[in-house]
């Protein structure tokens, strides 16, 4: 049921329903298991009841997820669908239009689509356990636990990063589909600039104020001050980037993409072993840093020789 909530809430992101796909993909399961958790806590105790309960939640955000798409989703267009196009297995066509027509997707193409994002997103869920894996290794759980936290304090940075993507995704989709790459690039750069205004901020409050955040988790904790500074750096470089994974992937070069993240992944394990032994956490969050920053410029020049421009924002540039 969790994979049908996916492709129902993604398939309504696409539809540009974004309060529903929010709704779903953010707070949905949480949302629902925290109201049957507080009944519960009046009714039985078990050691079961808080996986009872998620699963039971999964699938009823799936039901409902259903639910929303067919409300949504116009079966009653003036599409003719006896004569359907069939999708060019040639994404990279900026031309590529096919009107107010269906078309057929091959189980290649979508095979020759999806494989390297699924391999792009698989790698970018194992880059965040490198380092806290390698740390583990090689030194104390004492030092794993202070780097997992600055780890979340440092993911706070990118957090209007997603919530940009979250909408601008489907319109570099419907962009590219038009062929119309100045409004692409348009929109890139827009985004990108929200992005800075929002993280710029969160930046320098934590490097201001790093010591002191991390002592509300204990006075260990400052300890990891250095090796916050610097994934909330790299975390910064992510953000000012824009959305250039997701331009890449919707515009038909997902392929480069994966690459990238396994020069990335190949990059941050090498030199996590080799300054991790010596650097503890900071080495780590060295490693993370240079891994962000390569992967994200890496892509972001693949984008501007794409669109013809930076997306990267400059805020102190008069043109």
């Amino acid at each position: 049921p969790y994979v049908l909530f996916i492709i129902n809430s993604e398939s309504l992101r696409g539809l540009k329903k974004i309060k529903e796909y929010a709704f779903l993909q953010n707070m949905g399961i949480s949302f629902v298991a925290s109201i049957l958790l507080g009944l519960s806590l009046f009714i039985v105790k078990n050691n079961y009841i808080p996986v009872t309960i998620y699963i039971i939640s999964m699938f009823l955000m799936s039901l409902l997820s259903f639910f929303l798409w067919f409300k949504k989703f116009n079966f009653n267009s003036n599409t003719n669908i006896s004569e359907p196009q069939t999708l060019s297995s040639n994404l990279n066509n900026p031309n590529l239009s096919f009107g107010n027509k269906p078309y057929l997707i091959s189980y290649k193409n979508i095979l020759s689509i999806s494989t390297p994002m699924l391999i792009s997103g698989s790698l970018g869920v194992f880059l965040g356990f490198i380092d806290i894996t390698i740390l583990g290794i090689f030194k104390t759980s004492s030092a794993v636990g202070i780097y997992s936290v600055v780890v979340k304090l440092s993911s706070i940075v990118v957090l209007s990063l997603v919530t940009i993507n979250v909408i601008a995704a489907p319109k570099f989709a419907e962009f590219w589909v038009k062929g119309d790459k100045k409004g692409l690039l348009k929109i890139a750069r827009q985004s990108t600039k929200i992005i800075f205004w929002i993280s710029f901020p969160i930046l320098l409050l934590m490097v201001i104020f790093s010591n002191y955040i991390l002592g509300f988790f204990g006075h260990g904790f400052r300890t990891g001050e250095m090796a916050l500074i610097m994934l909330a750096f790299g975390q910064f470089i992510n953000s000012i980037s824009g959305s250039v994974g997701y331009i890449l992937e919707m515009t038909g070069f997902q392929n480069f993409t994966q690459n990238i993240m396994i020069a990335s992944v190949i990059m941050n394990i090498i030199m996590n072993l080799l300054l991790v032994p010596k650097y503890s956490i900071d080495g780590a969050a060295f490693a993370s840093m240079i891994t962000l920053i390569f992967w994200n410029l890496t892509m972001g020049l693949k984008v501007s020789s794409i669109l013809g421009g930076w997306v990267f924002y400059k805020p102190f540039y008069l043109h």
